[in-house]
């Protein structure tokens, strides 16, 4: 074990059991969320997505907060065909849109796009997303020849707080979290900094030099893992 107990920042909520398990490791997981996010309240968008979920679509998502956004407005079930990118993503549709067939998975937004382009080579897909979307996955669809919808289905808002504790280490799961939170912190050259994935690595690099450590797959419960492993495996604190 650690000599002393290691502190880790999250920027997003994360389970109770997770934290218990790194707590047993002796690490420390505090919570303080740089992004908020809102499902879209218009009654427009509402009834678009209870008319789509009629039809026969295929959509996607990128993010469970599209998906819960999703599952929120409709009133029906759909059974569509769905490209989902990552595993907490994937699980939640797989468990609340039962009707619903997953046909492309992808690591990212960019793995995702090929992976759906070569199952249904031309056509049109309804892409689910927040207003903070990025530009890969349509690019990436559209190139191949296929058509695609947006449907802003939530917001996201910067959380933007000033941090004074220095912290072992730091948790991002998403690049708006990255973008908030160095738009008023700085990171201690020691801190070691976890990424859920290469487009949220790809963030921090444009802020930082620190060590990145990323979850070997997607999803709040890979990355949370990779860090009771990183800390483990080192069997010592990074600001000694």
């Amino acid at each position: 074990m650690q000599s002393r107990r290691i502190r880790v920042l999250s920027t997003r909520p994360v389970d109770q059991p997770l934290t218990e398990a790194a707590a047993a490791c002796g690490i420390d997981i505090e919570v303080i969320s740089f992004i908020e996010t809102e499902p879209v309240s218009e009654e427009a968008v509402k009834n678009k997505i209870n008319a789509l979920a009629s039809e026969k679509i295929t959509a996607v998502f990128t993010s469970m907060n599209a998906v819960e956004s999703v599952m929120a407005a409709t009133t029906i079930s759909p059974r569509w065909q769905v490209g989902s990118i990552g595993t907490t993503t994937n699980k939640l549709i797989e468990k609340h849109l039962k009707h619903c067939s997953v046909i492309a998975t992808g690591n990212n937004a960019s793995e995702l796009a090929y992976n759906l382009a070569s199952v249904i080579k031309s056509g049109k897909v309804i892409f689910f997303c927040g207003d903070q979307r990025r530009e890969e996955l349509p690019s990436i669809l559209k190139n191949q020849g296929i058509d695609v919808e947006e449907i802003i289905v939530y917001k996201t808002i910067p959380q933007n707080k000033h941090i004074d504790t220095e912290y072992d280490g730091i948790a991002f799961y998403s690049p708006s979290a990255v973008h908030s939170f160095f738009s008023v912190n700085k990171l201690n050259k020691s801190t070691i900094v976890f990424s859920i994935g290469s487009t949220t690595s790809e963030s921090i690099r444009s802020y930082t030099d620190n060590t990145i450590v990323e979850a070997v797959e997607p999803g709040k419960e890979n990355l949370i893992k990779r860090i009771l492993d990183y800390y483990t495996s080192t069997q010592k604190p990074v600001n000694s």
